[in-house]
This record gives C-alpha cells, sequence and structure tokens, in this order.
C-alpha cells in the first residue's frame, strides 16, 4: 500500500478509494448516529438529575459528558474519515486518502479498547456476583 500511495497517478489513487468511498454514506450514517446517541445521552442524564437541583444537577450533567464521551469521539472520528474520503476520491490527494485511512484507524482502535473495557467489566461484574452468591449460600 505504501508503493501505490507515493504514486502520483489519480487513476490508482481513484481505484484505491474507491471501495471506501462507496461506503461513505454509511460511515457518515454511523458517525452521525453516534453523536446523536451521545447527545441524547447528556440530555437525558441532565434531566433526569435536573429535578434535584443544585449541585447534583451540574455533577449528573458533568457524569452524562462522561458517559457521551466514548459515544461522540468516534462518531466525530469517522465523519472525520468520511470526509478525507471525498477529498480523495474527488482530488486523487495521496495525503487525504492517508488521513482517511489514519482516521478509520483511531475509530477501530477506540471501539476496540471500549469493547475490551466492557468485556472485562462484565466479566468482573459476573466474577463479582458468583462470589457473593457463593458466600449467601444462594450457589
Amino acid at each position: 500500500m505504501e508503493d501505490l500511495l507515493r504514486n502520483d497517478d489519480k487513476n490508482s489513487i481513484y481505484d484505491i478509494v474507491q471501495p471506501l468511498y462507496r461506503a461513505k454514506p454509511w460511515i457518515n450514517l454511523v458517525g452521525f448516529m453516534l453523536l446523536l446517541i451521545g447527545v441524547l445521552q447528556v440530555i437525558m442524564v441532565s434531566i433526569a438529575v435536573a429535578v434535584q437541583g443544585g449541585l447534583a444537577s451540574l455533577i449528573g450533567f458533568l457524569f452524562g459528558l462522561l458517559l457521551a464521551a466514548p459515544l461522540v469521539w468516534p462518531g466525530v472520528v469517522l465523519i472525520k474519515a468520511a470526509s478525507a474520503l471525498d477529498d480523495a476520491h474527488l482530488n486523487g490527494d495521496n495525503q487525504a486518502l492517508a488521513d482517511a485511512m489514519s482516521k478509520l484507524k483511531t475509530y477501530f482502535t477506540i471501539v476496540g479498547v471500549l469493547m475490551l473495557i466492557g468485556f472485562v467489566l462484565a466479566a468482573g461484574s459476573i466474577i463479582i456476583q458468583l462470589v457473593v452468591m457463593a458466600q449467601t449460600g444462594v450457589l
């Protein structure tokens, strides 16, 4: 791929970027949906704690932002990748193609790390539940 990226022939860039460019609407859709879900999550958490008022509302809003960040960040990365794919496709820009690929790498890294964290938390929760059940005689 390195050799292809250094080639100045716009047709080869067009050929390389074409499969991803055709997926651009889906990349944008997933990116915007992640953003929307993140924003809705902040709003819902904020509404849920707003009834308490004062410092609790501020803490709830900040907690909502913390929960939304893992959704918003990959969404923004995907939208930027789609934009870079556009530049690479329309202008035959090597750097835009490399940028798009880098952004997609970042997206999959973020999602992979989040999945690993989720798996560890789920496994830990199961282990804790089994220990508690064993100690209380339920198991």
